[in-house]
Parts: C-alpha cells; sequence; structure tokens
C-alpha cells in the first residue's frame, strides 16, 4: 500500500482511498469462516474476537484469540496480528468489527469484519454479554411502523 502524504492525516486519506478503490468487500460471511477456518482447518485465517474479556470466556467463535475493541489499536495488540494471513474481526454484532477492519485495513494488515459478528454464530451464547439482553427485548418490538414511498 503506498503511502502518498508528509503527515499522518494524508497518509490516512491515500491509504483510505486505496482500500476504497480497490473494491475488495471488507466483511466476511460466517459460512465461510465455518467451512474454512473453524472446519477446514485453513491456516491462512486468523480470528480475533472483539469481545470484552467477560464475555468472551461466557462464549467465543472457536479458534478466535481475545483483544478486546478497545485494545486493538494499542502496539501489543497489533504485535499479535499476522500481516500474511486474513484477519478475521468478530464483535457482537458486527459494529465495532467494522471500525476495527477499515483501521487494520489502513495499517496494512488483510482484515474483515465477519457479517453479524457473535450474533450471527450462535444467538443464544451468553458471550452477546449486554447485547444478548438488548437483543431479546427487540424480539418483542420489532412491530414499529414503517414508512412507504418516496419523500420530496
Amino acid at each position: 500500500m503506498a503511502d502518498t502524504g508528509t503527515n499522518g492525516r494524508e497518509i490516512i486519506i491515500a491509504r483510505t482511498r486505496a482500500i476504497l478503490a480497490d473494491e475488495r468487500n471488507l466483511f466476511i460471511d460466517r459460512g465461510e469462516v465455518y467451512a474454512r477456518a473453524d472446519q477446514g482447518g485453513d491456516s491462512g485465517y486468523f480470528l480475533v474476537s472483539l469481545q470484552r474479556p467477560e464475555d468472551y470466556a461466557k462464549g467465543h467463535v472457536p479458534g478466535a484469540i481475545n483483544i478486546p475493541f478497545s485494545e486493538i489499536a494499542k502496539a501489543d495488540s497489533l504485535r499479535k496480528l499476522p500481516h500474511d494471513k486474513k484477519i478475521v474481526l468478530i464483535c457482537y454484532v458486527g459494529h465495532w468489527a467494522g471500525s476495527a477492519a477499515l483501521l487494520l485495513n489502513q495499517l496494512g494488515y488483510e482484515a474483515y469484519d465477519m457479517r453479524f459478528g457473535t450474533l450471527g454464530w450462535n444467538n443464544t451464547t451468553d458471550g452477546l454479554g449486554e447485547a444478548k439482553g438488548y437483543l431479546t427485548s427487540l424480539g418483542k418490538s420489532l412491530d414499529l411502523l414503517v414508512e412507504k414511498g418516496m419523500h420530496q
């Protein structure tokens, strides 16, 4: 990834433009992770759970190491990540992993957000932490009205 710029801001902008121009999908489907990394033993994948340690201990994707989202940009955490593998980031529902995937790609890693995170892997695990209670409560309120048509 070429760095064109003289300061950190210009370099990040250039790297972000390069990522977007590449048009590589930054998402990875759980089916691929399951078939290739979990069941297939493909060593080209490196799984990282972004859960809080207490939630990771209660349930996480098999084979994933734990680097909490709040720690992912720290030097000690970055040293744990390989530059020669697909890094699959797994959070609770996919939001944090999306941000972390962009960041890691800006830093030169090949990183992906596992679509729907831990929720998409196992929606009954206590590893969902606070999100589990919130998501369960949503099941009772998903009948809110939607609007149809175009606004002009």
